[in-house]
């Protein structure tokens, strides 16, 4: 007979393999045990318990074995007729030029390119990652300076160091504790 655990819990949306089933499930194999596909936590709580996040967790009305059985199917690839319109409808924030050069890349593949690429591209490419403004040079008064945005605001933490122990590499820094 199917065990059921009764009442309300809060645990990992089953769309989402948490870091700590990833272990959990290593330990086990490391141990010999095979078969086990996921482990997770849950929480008992009551029914109006409403104290996590929507992003990470789901609150569920009793547990069993079909718990991570997603019953969800993915949306459909699109093909982009037009990737400057689909640009502005999804706010991508590509400029000219990239959407010029998406669109000769899809003549020059001889295909539609799919909504995926188009916003894989335009992550990877946008201001975030690339720092493309902030790594680019500048005019004041018609004088183009010598440094970029960037390099005046490494500049400042070079020369005044304090407690900064790495800045500027991968969208993270570390300062120094007390």
């Amino acid at each position: 007979p199917e065990e059921i655990l009764h009442g309300n819990y809060i645990g990992p949306r089953k769309e989402m393999i948490t870091p700590w089933s990833t272990n959990a499930v290593e330990i086990t194999q490391n141990m010999g045990i095979r078969d086990i596909k996921r482990i997770e936590e849950f929480n008992r709580v009551d029914s109006d318990d409403k104290s996590f996040d929507p992003m990470l967790k789901a609150m569920y009305k009793n547990l069993d074995q079909e718990i991570f059985t997603i019953d969800k199917q993915p949306e459909p690839v699109l093909e982009i007729d037009n990737i400057a319109s689909y640009n502005e409808q999804e706010g991508l924030a590509l400029s000219e030029d990239e959407v010029q050069y998406l669109e000769k890349l899809s003549k020059k593949l001889g295909r539609k390119l799919t909504d995926s690429e188009v916003f894989g591209f335009s992550q990877v490419n946008s201001e975030h990652c690339r720092h493309k403004i902030f790594n680019g040079f500048f005019v004041i008064d018609g004088k183009e300076m010598p440094e970029t945005l960037f390099s005046l605001i490494k500049k400042t933490s070079k020369e005044h160091p304090n407690k900064l122990v790495s800045a500027y590499k991968d969208n993270v820094a570390f300062v120094l504790g007390p």
